[in-house]
C-alpha cells in the first residue's frame, strides 16, 4: 500500500517490475477523503486481497468519525474494491474503570481518538502522554475468520525514551471479525462471539 498516494501497488517479484497501481476509493461512508488512511494488507489463499483503512477523524476532531474499514479486491487491475467490514473504532475498547484524579472522558485512556498532527495537542496528564490513534496495520486469516492488527500511531509521533522527561504509552489492539452467512462481509466479535 502506498500510504501517501492511497493506492494498492502490485509488483512482479520475478521481473521486479510494477504490475499495476490501483487507487483505493476516495469515498468510504461519510469519511472525508483527506481522513482516509490505508495501510494494512492481508491475502487469502484464493487470491482475495484485503486492505485495512482507517477514517482518522483528523479534519473534524470528532471521535464518532474514527472508524475502521476492510476492503476486498483481487490481484487484477480491473477488479473493484468493496467494503467487507465497517466498524466504529472508539467503542471497541471501552474502559472498565477510571483513572484516579482524571476528569477526561474514557476514550482518551481506553479507546481510539481522532488523529492529531501536533503531538503537543495530545498532552494529557503532567509527565504522562497517551493518546491512542489507530492504524489498521495488518490483516490475517485463520479457521475462525479475520484477525485485524491495529497499531497506535501515537508512539510514532513521540521521541525515543530518554529524549524528553515523559513516558509514552502505545495502545494498539488485535481484533477478530467473523464472516456473516457466506455473504463475504465480516463483523467484529463481541465478548468472544460473532
Amino acid at each position: 500500500v502506498n500510504m501517501f498516494k492511497k493506492t494498492l501497488v502490485s509488483i512482479d517479484l520475478s521481473s521486479k517490475t510494477l504490475k499495476y497501481e490501483k487507487a483505493i476509493p476516495s469515498t468510504i461512508g461519510d469519511c472525508p477523503a483527506s481522513d482516509l488512511r490505508p495501510m494494512g494488507l492481508g491475502k487469502k489463499s484464493n487470491g482475495e486481497i484485503f486492505i485495512g483503512v482507517v477514517c482518522s477523524g483528523e479534519s473534524s476532531q470528532d471521535v464518532s468519525k474514527v472508524r475502521g474499514y476492510v476492503l476486498k479486491t483481487t490481484d487484477q487491475v480491473a477488479s473493484t474494491m468493496t467494503v467487507v467490514s465497517d466498524f466504529n473504532m472508539p467503542t471497541i475498547r471501552q474502559s472498565k474503570g477510571s483513572v484516579p484524579d482524571e476528569p477526561l472522558p474514557y476514550y482518551i485512556w481506553a479507546g481510539f481518538n481522532p488523529w492529531k498532527t501536533n503531538i503537543d495537542d495530545a498532552f494529557i496528564n503532567s509527565g504522562n502522554y497517551s493518546y491512542s490513534q489507530p492504524i489498521i496495520s495488518n490483516i490475517d486469516f485463520d479457521n475462525y475468520g479475520m484477525i485485524i492488527g491495529v497499531r497506535d500511531r501515537y508512539s510514532d509521533q513521540t521521541p525515543a525514551a530518554g529524549e524528553l522527561a515523559f513516558q509514552n504509552a502505545s495502545r494498539g489492539d488485535t481484533l477478530r471479525a467473523c464472516q456473516t452467512n457466506n455473504t463475504g462481509n465480516y463483523v467484529l466479535e463481541n465478548n468472544g462471539v460473532c
